[in-house]
């Protein structure tokens, strides 16, 4: 929502929290009155509610603690711990922990692998499934590969059937790093097809 439109809509908050009239005169396109718009304007647009409003909200205004608690998506439903307990159960019960240890090892010594191969990779690091491959045109210097070439890597082993990411939040044109991040499940032979896939994007991409 613009800013325009969130004005809109608290200026009809307004008009019916202060009872104001709504009819249209001349001078008055939208049907606001002068107070109104006097009273929006002392507001600033520094806030989208009044203590009046939230006590709407209260069972009973007298009891500091009766108030509305869900304000957002997910807050105060019980859905979201039962979830995640129910994760952390599995992450102990099926050893994953360990798994991500371990073929967290694999994956970056086979990138180091694929890099010993392509010049194209400036640099591997990681911990545990969540790595990191960055591209640079120049080992020495670590000039960041091409963003568009970057990103044909990672259409490459879409093609393939292999999922990865780059980074595309930092400063223009150093967007250059391939983000893997492998499900806590992977085993061997995925994490082998992985950093195939990715050796053969490289090969298909830069040569």
């Amino acid at each position: 929502i613009d800013e325009d439109e969130l004005r809109r809509c608290v200026e009809c908050d307004l008009t019916r929290e202060l009872g104001a009239d709504r009819s249209r005169g001349a001078g008055d396109q939208d049907g606001l009155t002068f107070n109104v718009r006097r009273q929006f304007r002392e507001l600033e647009l520094d806030r989208i509610s009044t203590e009046k409003v939230f006590e709407m909200f209260k069972d009973d205004p007298s009891d500091p603690m009766s108030y509305f608690r869900d304000i957002s998506t997910f807050g105060g439903c019980v859905a979201g711990p039962a979830a995640a307990l129910e994760n952390m159960r599995i992450i102990e019960d099926e050893n994953l922990l360990e798994n991500t240890a371990a073929m967290g090892e694999r994956l970056l010594g086979n990138l180091r692998e694929v890099q010993e191969r392509h010049a194209v990779i400036g640099d591997v690091r990681g911990l545990g499934l969540f790595c990191g491959v960055e591209l640079v045109a120049d080992r020495r210097t670590k000039h960041p590969a091409d963003e568009k070439l970057v990103q044909a890597v990672v259409a490459d082993c879409m093609a393939q059937g292999v999922i990865i990411g780059a980074t595309n939040r930092s400063i223009a044109g150093f967007n250059n790093t391939l983000c893997l991040s492998p499900a806590l499940i992977a085993g061997e032979d995925d994490i082998d097809a992985l950093t195939a896939s990715i050796g053969k994007a490289l090969t298909k991409v830069f040569g």
